[in-house]
């Protein structure tokens, strides 16, 4: 997990696997506290525009049982640019299944036409 937090830096705070995802490989979730809906709420009222905000905490869940956690496991052993695209393609996943936003829409679609 180590390398998948490598990767996407601060866009995460953490991740670990999880046992709750039958058939989704990733999934993003909130940590204690603030929610993604109390955070939208926030952004959206007047006068937030200023500072960064209240966010709330990112955990990527990864389910080590999926297929697709398998060939992360795989091309981190043997092709770490490979890894990194998977990474970010599950993460922008993850944040897609969520109803959060992409940062960057372009970058995600780039990255899965890469892949293919």
């Amino acid at each position: 997990f180590d390398f998948v937090k490598e990767t996407l830096g601060v866009e995460v705070d953490v991740v670990k696997a999880t046992t709750k995802l039958k058939t989704h490989p990733v999934c993003l979730s909130s940590g204690e506290g603030i929610t993604f809906e109390m955070e939208k709420y926030f952004k959206e009222m007047p006068g937030s525009g200023e500072g960064p905000g209240i966010k709330a905490e990112r955990v990527l869940e990864l389910n080590s049982e999926a297929e697709a956690f398998k060939s992360l496991q795989n091309a981190i052993e043997n092709d770490k640019e490979r890894a990194a695209k998977i990474v970010k393609v599950m993460y922008g996943q993850a944040c897609l299944m969520a109803g959060q936003p992409l940062d960057d829409p372009v970058e995600y679609s780039d990255l899965v036409l890469s892949m293919m």
